[in-house]
């Protein structure tokens, strides 16, 4: 029953209450929130012309695995050669080589992509003259990674028995305009080590040692001093090799090992919560679940805290 008491005063619906103002924290972060966003917009848009570092990721655990691959288990224990074979591959040096040359052919279309840029940007007006040296100091970048590549190139070729298409690529490595007097006097010595009859620089070792890290590295410094017939140092070299690759076989097999362990935990949890429910039913933990909501006491301003303060501006 209605009353007086009861009955909605149509005033009522006129009632504007007033507004909430920002509190000084609430306006703070609206404008971090606009400066970040604009920070991120103009790096992300600068980064379209900058170097691209993927390729070189990617050739990180080839590197490791090469490094790894020098490990050599005793002749006598055949299960540790196939343990060996599992982890790292029968087909390591391919593998690498291919790897190697992919991710050369990424950036030679880097370097293609940004002359072509480079070009139209010839044709601008004065402003861009910013821009166009940003983009002269990216191509100079992914022109000492293309010769860094075809250094390592080179080497992996030799170890697949290609030493004419390795030689050949070092003669014309060395006699490149665009390359570092380091990485030319690099790409000199080895052609000098594998050429017939070998020739080696006085300065050899230390050339090999400033320029290349890793198998490749140790690699050409085998073949440094079997030329030289330093067998004290080769004997020394392989066994730090060892001992090397060894360790870095044993990060390679814990990183994967967990990996495997976190698949195979998952996949079982799963396969047991849903044996579970087909068995239990309502008994079941995911049935103990269905109705339950979760209530995050979460506004706006706790969101941009941790996103905005704890995460971009840090």
């Amino acid at each position: 029953m209605l009353t007086r008491s009861n009955i909605p005063d149509d005033r009522d619906f006129f009632i504007c209450k007033p507004a909430k103002r920002m509190t000084f924290k609430q306006t703070i972060l609206i404008a971090l929130t606009a400066v970040i966003a604009l920070l991120l917009g103009i790096a992300l848009f600068s980064s379209l012309n900058q170097p691209q570092i993927q390729s070189r990721l990617e050739l990180y655990q080839t590197n490791l695995v090469l490094r790894a691959s020098n490990w050599q288990p005793p002749t006598d224990d055949p299960q540790l050669q196939e343990l060996r074979d599992l982890w790292l591959g029968e087909e390591i040096f391919q593998s690498s080589l291919e790897q190697y040359q992919e991710s050369r052919q990424s950036t030679v279309s880097q370097i293609e992509e940004l002359r072509s840029q480079q070009a139209a940007n010839l044709l601008a007006e004065e402003s861009e003259l910013a821009q166009s040296q940003q983009l002269d100091e990216s191509i100079a970048q992914l022109q000492e990674l293309k010769n860094r590549l075809d250094l390592r190139i080179g080497l992996l070729q030799i170890q697949q028995g290609k030493t004419e298409e390795a030689i050949a690529a070092w003669t014309d490595l060395s006699d490149r305009e665009n390359i570092s007097p380091s990485l030319a006097q690099t790409a000199w010595t080895l052609e000098q080590l594998w050429s017939q009859p070998p020739q080696v620089e006085s300065d050899a070792e230390a050339t090999l040692q400033q320029n290349l890290d890793g198998w490749f590295q140790t690699f050409a410094l085998e073949r440094l001093y079997r030329v030289q017939n330093r067998d004290r140092d080769l004997a020394q070299l392989q066994a730090q090799t060892q001992a090397a690759a060894q360790t870095t076989l044993i990060m390679l097999a814990i990183v994967n090992g967990f990996s495997l362990m976190a698949i195979v935990l998952g996949l079982g949890f799963l396969a047991f919560l849903g044996w579970q429910r087909v068995v239990k039913g309502k008994d079941s933990v995911l049935a103990a679940i269905e109705g339950t909501t979760w209530q995050v006491p979460w506004n706006w301003e706790t969101i941009v805290q941790g996103v905005i303060v704890g995460f971009f501006v840090v």
